[in-house]
């Protein structure tokens, strides 16, 4: 079993949802997920139909933006991703999706509630 199919597992399902979601079109848009105690993220290979995409098919890259596992070069935005994720400790997940526009959502992982989300 890989080291890295949890992330795999977790970006997959995320970036499941963007065409469920209505928030692609195309190949266009993807979700990664970090691993930081192994230092990687796991992203949409670039190119790959949503309906021929697999766990197994996200690419493992680190976050120099170097692929570490993987045969399909991986999503456009990977570079952004690993400098986010390098840059921003406390990112957990990225979101980038596109139609008409390009959003990019970022959530936010806090090992405590922030203050502006308490009574």
């Amino acid at each position: 079993m890989s080291k890295y199919k949890h992330i795999q597992k977790e970006a997959y399902e995320a970036n499941m949802q963007l065409p469920k979601l209505g928030l692609v079109m195309f190949t266009f848009g993807n979700v990664s997920a970090a691993d930081r105690d192994l230092g990687v993220f796991a992203i949409k290979p670039s190119g790959v139909p949503y309906e021929k995409l697999t766990a197994g098919k996200m690419i493992i890259v680190d976050f120099e933006g170097k692929t570490v596992k993987g045969k399909i070069r991986p999503s456009s935005d990977t570079k952004t991703h690993a400098l986010l994720y390098k840059s921003c400790p406390s990112i957990g997940e990225i979101s980038r999706f596109s139609e008409l526009h390009t959003l990019i959502i970022i959530r936010w992982i806090f090992p405590v509630r922030p203050p502006w989300m308490t009574k």
